[in-house]
């Protein structure tokens, strides 16, 4: 625009002119345009410069992980992914059918992953038990994306942030756990369940458990066995393999979710209390036969138990545990009490030193439990899958003497 009254250019007057004026732009109607194609094509680089850090940060993990995905629900939460930044660079280049169409197929994925999300509701001898303040988040991304598929992807991360898993360790216990789950989701029981794994990645006490209830006649009063997950999370493939013993013992199986896995925190003990007395008030177990049992880092939760409630207790069982001895000091076991424990290690564990097992058996025959220890040549931190068939045999062999005492 041109002032009428001496034909000369007048200042442009707006925020954006003056934020150009650095650059050297003349305050003209000429300039204007400048600056006008300048901020568009500014906004221009904005744009393709955060769809870049999306492309970075969702997109190519995405486009990787679809040739090894493990269940349709995860390849469609993968595809509306991929649709949805293909959709957006489509209308960054103004080519508005492309990306209407990509828009719409992303949608469509989306919606078909959400109907595929298991409902929470399986019936039978497997429930999963949520509390009225934190119901079942059915379309939260741990339901959306099954279990497996958390893990897998999870295993490919885990060398980046874990300094004692390598490429090498990462590649055999994604070989061993994916085929536990392939197995597991063959059940549309397990299937239906869906996950508490949201929980893990708030680490926050829900107040959930996994419960597994053989079938039995109505005069049959089955134990409990309460199962303290290991760090990471309460993934339903421990309950699936742990339900093996539970059936075969006749015992009510209870697996509370406590958060990511620090036992240690507040809340961990009451959490563990809580499976405990859901087994024994609500699906009628025997109290007096009742076994403690912990996976890895589950074991502190299995020692502050022992500390406040070692009464209440037949057996307990620790696999590849964190058995703090300080905290073992303090349990006392009543004069007239007989309490069985099983602790089993690998000797090659290179997170929890068979030095430390050994140390934390001596803590608990000094409390005065009767221990007896099994620990498995050429074996590491995770033999509760490699050596799952043995582990689990081992585990019912012992509570079968246990109990009937």
């Amino acid at each position: 625009m041109f002032n009428a009254a001496n034909s000369r250019p007048f200042l442009l007057t707006s925020p954006l002119a003056c934020r150009c004026r650095p650059l050297g732009l003349k305050a003209s109607a000429r300039g204007g345009l400048a600056v006008h194609f300048y901020v568009m094509k500014g906004l221009d680089r904005a744009a393709w410069c955060a769809w870049g850090l999306a492309w970075v940060a969702f997109g190519s993990p995405a486009l990787l992980y679809l040739p090894v995905a493990e269940s349709w629900s995860a390849r469609l939460v993968v595809l509306a992914v991929l649709g949805a930044l293909s959709s957006s660079a489509a209308l960054l280049r103004a080519q508005r059918r492309s990306g209407a169409g990509l828009a719409l197929f992303s949608l469509a994925c989306g919606a078909l992953a959400l109907l595929r999300t298991p409902n929470g509701n399986a019936e039978g001898e497997v429930r999963s038990v949520y509390t009225a303040s934190n119901p079942y988040p059915r379309y939260s991304l741990a339901n959306v994306i099954p279990e497996i598929n958390q893990m897998k992807f999870g295993s490919y991360l885990a060398p980046a942030v874990d300094p004692l898993l390598t490429t090498s360790s990462a590649s055999s216990v994604r070989a061993l756990t994916v085929s536990v789950y392939r197995a597991m989701d063959a059940e549309p029981a397990f299937l239906e369940l869906g996950s508490a794994m949201s929980y893990a990645y708030d680490d926050r006490d829900s107040g959930h458990l996994y419960a597994y209830i053989p079938r039995h006649s109505k005069t049959e009063r089955l134990g409990a066995l309460v199962f303290l997950h290991r760090s990471a999370g309460n993934f339903k493939v421990y309950t699936h393999l742990v339900a093996s013993v539970a059936e075969r013992e006749r015992l009510v199986l209870v697996a509370p979710s406590f958060g990511f896995g620090h036992w240690q925190h507040d809340g961990g003990t009451a959490a563990a209390e809580r499976a405990r007395r859901y087994a024994v008030d609500v699906l009628g177990a025997d109290p007096d036969r009742v076994v403690l049992a912990a996976l890895a880092n589950g074991g502190r939760g299995l020692t502050r138990v022992l500390a406040e409630r070692v009464e209440a207790y037949r057996a307990v069982v620790a696999l590849s545990a964190v058995l703090e001895v300080d905290v073992i000091d303090t349990v006392a076991i009543p004069p007239d009490k007989t309490l069985p424990a099983l602790v089993v290690y690998g000797l090659q564990d290179d997170r929890i030193p068979s030095a430390d097992e050994v140390e934390a058996a001596a803590a608990l025959m000094r409390a005065g439990l009767r221990v007896s220890t099994h620990a498995y040549e050429g074996e590491d931190h995770f033999l509760f899958f490699s050596r799952r068939t043995e582990v689990l045999a081992l585990v019912g062999e012992f509570l079968h003497g246990a109990l009937a005492r």
